[in-house]
């Protein structure tokens, strides 16, 4: 599945007028992507590195640029095999390192555990696609913090409840947990569909990083191997909420910041709607799924 993917995108590097600025791109192939400054570069790596700063680009200027970002995205994410970790207890400043290392543990244990849902599901995918999403998106559940997830891509759509009555609140608090399902939807069968073509990849947690500013944040490094010993890191950006558990905040691979892109791609697509977030939220999956298979051909 990966190189099937890794052929669309070359095909649609082939003959499509490059949206975004790229340091290398996908393929081993051969072809070539234009990048943003009107340049062709050799088609030699098999990792996109977007150079990605979104207020340096001024957000994305429309559906093509948001669908071909949402398909070289979940591309890269598909190497993401665990979204999440998740620590119980009361923790004290005191036990903050240990808990922290705890975390990193989990993260193995977590990921040994959907694997193994990756391999059973070979043997009924075909027929029952849809048990397979059922079963990842169980092993997940209760360790993404979707509704914080949400809240971070609305970014400013949401900050602006501050200012609502209290009936324009309940409202936006209403869209932000629609937009929570909404998401937690996508990138769950993303990442599903990904995991059955990675399921051979060697992993290692690499360790963990403290955040100075607080005990309860955390940056947790993985390291995944793909072909010819390449190696991806990914960082789980991790938060501990009141219940004691650490949750997923944000997911960066490579360079890529999953929710800095989610937030441009929503603030684009707000400003096509004419700030319609019931719009947004309705087409998020559909509609960008659509759109990339539309230039991509398949």
């Amino acid at each position: 599945m990966l190189s099937y993917s890794v052929r669309l995108v070359g095909k649609w590097a082939e003959r499509r007028s490059g949206i975004i600025a790229c340091e290398s791109v996908l393929s081993k192939r051969g072809g070539s992507i234009i990048t943003s400054l009107g340049q062709s570069n050799p088609v030699n790596s098999d990792i996109v590195r977007y150079s990605l700063a979104a207020g340096r680009m001024g957000g994305f200027r429309g559906f093509k640029e948001f669908a071909v970002l949402h398909r070289l995205t979940c591309l890269l994410a598909h190497m993401a095999l665990c979204l999440a970790v998740t620590h119980s207890g009361s923790v004290r400043a005191d036990q903050a390192s240990a808990s922290q290392r705890g975390a990193a543990e989990v993260i193995s244990d977590v990921t040994a555990q959907v694997m193994t849902v990756v391999a059973e599901a070979n043997a009924y995918f075909d027929e029952d696609p849809d048990r397979y999403y059922r079963e990842i998106d169980d092993a997940l559940a209760g360790l993404v913090d979707w509704r914080g997830f949400a809240t971070a891509v609305m970014g400013e759509y949401y900050s602006r409840g501050r200012a609502m009555d209290q009936a324009g609140r309940a409202n936006l608090k209403r869209q932000r947990d629609d937009f929570a399902r909404t998401l937690r939807e996508g990138l769950i069968r993303s990442y599903a569909k990904g995991l059955l073509a990675f399921g051979g990849a060697r992993m290692e947690v690499q360790g963990v990083e403290a955040s100075p500013q607080s005990a309860r944040v955390a940056s947790v490094t993985q390291l995944v191997y793909g072909e010819a010993e390449r190696v991806y890191t990914i960082r789980y950006q991790m938060g501990q909420y009141k219940d004691g558990a650490w949750r997923l905040r944000n997911l960066i691979i490579e360079t890529i910041n999953l929710g800095e892109i989610y937030r441009n791609q929503f603030s684009a697509l707000a400003k096509d709607a004419d700030d319609d977030l019931d719009s947004v939220i309705a087409q998020w999956n559909e509609a960008v799924i659509a759109q990339a298979e539309e230039l991509t051909g398949d």
